[in-house]
């Protein structure tokens, strides 16, 4: 068959076609450019509780692994979720949870132990942040020390067994020595030794004291009863004896610090005989007894027991020296609470004198009107209490929040000296004097006067209150998160420690304070590590001395940069 023109021009056209084909199908593919897929982040709610972090050796700063980190966490439920988790390579940790209300997180590790700041502190307990927000807390701690020794008596030459030995944190507050616990207590053996153990780095003391130490029995002990007793008293090591004559030890981490023999001596041990006696008791009414030790310049509490009003009771195995005995009504509100505090001197007795006698004959708080004077009222929204000034007392009354105007009424616990203490004032207002029964205060410490016919605080503000502020510095940059603080020149004391106000410094360094009446006052400014110092004896009262005068009126506002001082 004859083909025509055009068929034989596709024919011998074919083999190009096909070979190019042929090399098309065998090139890459070209494909259309498409969007690529956008990474999604997991989601997390809003209420989603995480934290991680780190446990490092204080000292070396490696890691610990196998410590347990233990996270106790409450949901919106009021229900409690607990897990452990073990630090692995690095020492991390991390943790996450749904729906957590708040959550404690603790740490332990093997042979170690938090720092003596931690203890104070107590657990961390930190709560959800806003979109799931993580946290970061880090665990230094460090090696554990330990403190080995034998009590033994000094007139016997034998060992001491069952006497209690307390490892004792010494710091200063308010330029005295403050002892806090810093292990459980031990027990000598019968070879009259102990091992106080664990401890971290730090200062430290000894307290040795028996069981029967300082006891309140509701019983009262006829005279033919009353046989001396005697015990050891309370010893403080290094330095034996009381507190004020001691010195402390230090103790490095990982130290195993032998005390070698700690020597006691009994002596007589004195009793108080009291009754308490209130006409307004009723049947079931109950009087707490708190008592305190006056030593190292502070009240210390020794006991703390309920005993029934009307009756009598044994303070017991007292040793010589100066004692505070507190009563308070149980159950009452701070208007009906009769209370009292006597002092105890306590002293052997001579010649087969009789043993002490306390009679307690608890008041009623007094009732004082508190208002202001001038024409400025008394602002809402602040808080306002009366306390005992400079003495202990157990149950302090809480603040009473004001709803403002002319007057209010207080109560006032019985003691030698009360204090108008008050909170939350407007940052529009400043105190410039405070008067009771008409006599000017030592700002706001006042001997109060029962035979009085009126009871009555009256509190001069001014709505022109004067501002200190500015930035500190160190090496000429901002230093954030510096301690401020500001005293009234000349400086105001009490119990024989300036009194002063303390800022924390921003991020930028800023710092201020509101609220000021007019006057003269010195402020200076710390790294808030070094904060510590500013409490042992002295130190304040210097940092004072040499710090930045400002004097201000009604209104003024001076800018105050400060250079970071050195205690």
């Amino acid at each position: 068959m004859e083909m025509s023109g055009t068929s034989r021009l596709v024919m011998r056209q074919l083999p190009v076609v096909l070979a190019c084909a042929l090399v098309w199908a065998q090139a890459p593919a070209v494909r259309a450019p498409q969007a690529q897929p956008q990474r999604r982040m997991p989601y997390v709610p809003p209420d989603m509780f995480r934290v991680s972090g780190q446990v490092t050796d204080a000292e070396t700063r490696e890691p610990i692994e196998g410590a347990s980190v233990a996270v106790r966490c409450m949901d919106n439920r009021q229900n409690i979720r607990d897990v452990v988790q073990k630090t692995g390579q690095g020492g991390s940790y991390s943790y996450m949870t749904f729906a957590a209300v708040r959550c404690r997180v603790t740490v332990e590790a093997e042979g170690y132990v938090e720092g003596i700041d931690a203890i104070e502190r107590g657990p961390a307990v930190l709560e959800p942040r806003a979109g799931g927000e993580p946290h970061t807390l880090d665990f230094p701690l460090h090696r554990v020390a330990e403190i080995l020794g034998r009590v033994m008596d000094a007139d016997t030459l034998k060992p001491v067994a069952g006497v209690t030995v307390k490892a004792q944190w010494s710091v200063f507050d308010a330029g005295k020595r403050l002892l806090k616990p810093a292990s459980a207590p031990a027990t000598t053996n019968a070879e009259g030794r102990f091992r106080a153990a664990p401890v971290p780095p730090g200062e430290y003391f000894l307290e040795v004291v028996q069981k029967e130490q300082e006891q309140i029995e509701q019983r009262w002990m006829p005279p033919e009863a009353r046989a001396p007793v005697s015990g050891y008293a309370r010893t403080y090591w290094p330095g034996g004896g009381l507190l004020e004559a001691a010195a402390p030890m230090y103790l490095v981490a990982g130290a195993r610090y032998d005390a070698g023999d700690i020597w006691v001596r009994k002596q007589p041990l004195l009793r108080v005989h009291g009754t308490l006696a209130d006409r307004r008791c009723r049947a079931d009414s109950k009087f707490r007894l708190v008592l305190w030790e006056k030593g190292s310049g502070r009240y210390l509490p020794r006991v703390n027991t309920v005993v029934d009003c009307n009756s009598r009771f044994t303070v017991k195995h007292l040793a010589e020296g100066q004692w505070v005995l507190e009563a308070r009504m149980q159950s009452q509100s701070s208007e009906e609470a009769d209370a009292e505090m006597v002092d105890l001197d306590v002293k052997p007795p001579k010649d087969g004198a009789p043993e002490m006698e306390a009679n307690l004959q608890p008041l009623p708080p007094l009732l004082m009107v508190v208002k202001a004077r001038g024409r400025t009222a008394l602002p809402p929204g602040m808080l306002a209490t009366l306390a005992v000034a400079g003495r202990p007392f157990h149950d302090a009354h809480s603040f009473v929040a004001l709803d403002g105007g002319e007057r209010f009424v207080l109560p006032a616990p019985p003691g030698e000296k009360a204090e108008l203490k008050l909170s939350g004032l407007p940052e529009r207002y400043a105190v410039k004097e405070i008067t009771y029964n008409g006599g000017s205060t030592e700002e706001g410490v006042f001997t109060p006067n029962r035979q009085a016919p009126s009871q009555t605080l009256e509190v001069l503000l001014t709505d022109k209150p004067a501002v200190i502020g500015g930035v500190v510095k160190r090496g000429g940059k901002p230093l954030a998160g510096a301690l401020v603080v500001l005293a009234s020149w000349p400086v105001a004391l009490r119990a024989e420690w300036p009194r002063t106000v303390r800022a924390v410094a921003g991020e930028d360094g800023r710092y201020a304070f509101q609220a000021l009446a007019p006057g003269t006052y010195r402020v200076f400014a710390v790294e808030f590590g070094l904060r510590r110092r500013l409490e042992f004896p002295g130190a304040l009262l210097r940092m004072i001395g040499r710090a930045e005068e400002f004097t201000v009126g009604e209104g003024e506002a001076p800018g105050a940069d400060l250079k970071a001082a050195e205690p």
